[in-house]
């Protein structure tokens, strides 16, 4: 989008302008807006760091939400056989 702004030879506060319009993050329009950019290049620049930054917080959030999955069905499954347990037990007695 940059790019495409400079070759509309746009200066920054258009270019800027038209980034955060097509942004589907508002949290990147809204960190892009809280910056100031003096050139093309510092705002290209800006976006890709958050983009990176973006993408690695994802991965832990998938790496933890992963962890989670294996363990839950776990503790279900003892959960359910102690359960299994105390009711044979109640029957039994």
């Amino acid at each position: 989008m940059v790019s495409l702004c400079q070759e509309l030879e746009l200066d920054m506060k258009e270019t800027k302008e038209q980034v955060v319009i097509g942004s589907h993050s508002k949290d990147v329009s809204n960190f892009l807006m809280s910056e100031e950019h003096a050139d093309h290049d510092e705002l290209y620049q800006d976006i890709m760091t958050y983009e990176r930054i973006s993408a690695t917080r994802r991965g832990k959030m998938t790496d933890r939400t992963e962890g989670l999955k294996e363990v839950r069905p776990t503790c279900r499954t003892s959960q359910m056989r102690q359960t299994a347990r105390t009711s044979t037990k109640h029957q039994k007695g």
